[in-house]
């Protein structure tokens, strides 16, 4: 009985640490005072054509960034949502940066994070390791019973 009201008390701690957690998560993104963007990769661009030809400051790109793994293939860009002139992803065009053409992919996209959020994988590791113990202790005390 003893064990069963500790697991009790254990998934109180860990359901207040996991709202603590989140809140703290919600009000970094929500008061960041980076620009709320989104971020989308733009392939390398190898058509023969002559399409229109962008600047990254007329498709509203705030930020270029080279892909994962020094690859050559493309670049993530930020785009601010407030200064995108149309969709880019809908209308997927071309922009030149640094002498090289890239057109924005339709397939990916994802919310920017801004930088000055808390400790997110030391957090999200936290609340993940505390629910799988109390849930181990859980069923294997729940057994003993």
């Amino acid at each position: 009985m003893k064990r069963m009201k500790m697991v009790k008390i254990l998934a109180i701690v860990m359901a207040i640490a996991t709202v603590i957690y989140v809140g703290a998560e919600v009000y970094g993104y929500s008061n960041s005072s980076q620009i709320r963007g989104v971020v989308y990769f733009a392939d390398l661009y190898e058509g023969e054509s002559s399409p229109p030809i962008y600047t990254p400051e007329q498709l509203g790109i705030v930020q270029v960034g080279l892909d994962y793994e020094n690859n050559t293939k493309g670049v993530h860009i930020i785009v601010d949502k407030d200064r995108e002139p149309f969709p880019l992803q809908t209308v997927q065009p071309i922009f030149q940066y640094n002498g090289t053409l890239y057109k924005i992919s339709p397939l990916w996209t994802a919310y920017g994070v801004p930088p000055n959020l808390p400790q997110q994988p030391a957090g999200a590791a936290f609340c993940g390791i505390g629910w799988c113990i109390t849930g181990i202790l859980w069923l294997n005390w729940r057994k003993e019973k």
